[in-house]
């Protein structure tokens, strides 16, 4: 498998960083840490992102340690607003939508596959309004975790989405280990 990334697409305040910005940046950091993703910040108002992040402090994952575990070892990664389409560097970018378009649809199958030719990035909207249609509309991906239609709260989605490819990840390496 390649690189996974999570990807938070910022759609709050895109000029001053907020308390909501900062504790969401502190869950996603230790639930990629404990589930082995990358972190991708779209469009969160840092002026200098490396000097900034490292000195977020918060009640929540230790404190923003594993914001600084993450940064240490090259797993968190700061973009801008996309022109046009997100930097390669991101991988292929799989949007999270509890609405997806049946051609554009995937499932972790789809998604594991993929992973083995493609570093990939599942984007999630951060804020109430979600991701931006244009982004859901010009994805090639669109994944949708529950198989219910069912929107998910932010925070809930930041769990859920590397804790499924991580179980499912193990349990393809167990099954490897152990004869049936």
């Amino acid at each position: 498998m390649k690189r996974m990334s999570l990807g938070l697409f910022n759609t709050y305040d895109p000029k001053r960083l907020h308390e909501i910005h900062i504790r969401t940046i502190a869950r996603a950091a230790a639930v990629c840490y404990a589930f082995d993703f990358n972190l991708i910040l779209v469009g969160f108002p840092f002026k200098n992102f490396r000097e900034e992040i490292v000195n977020i402090r918060t009640t929540i994952g230790k404190e923003g340690e594993y914001i600084r575990i993450m940064l240490n070892r090259n797993k968190i990664l700061h973009v801008d607003y996309p022109n046009n389409w997100f930097p390669a560097h991101m991988g292929e970018i799989i949007v999270a939508t509890p609405d997806p378009e049946d051609e554009k649809r995937v499932n972790e199958l789809d998604i594991l596959k993929l992973s083995k030719k493609k570093n990939l990035c599942i984007l999630i909207g951060l804020g109430r309004k979600g991701l931006p249609k244009k982004i859901i509309r010009k994805a090639k991906y669109h994944y949708e975790i529950t198989g219910r239609n069912v929107e998910l709260e932010t925070c809930t989605v930041i769990g859920i989405i590397p804790a499924i490819f991580y179980k499912i990840k193990t349990l393809l390496e167990y099954l490897k280990k152990v004869p049936l």
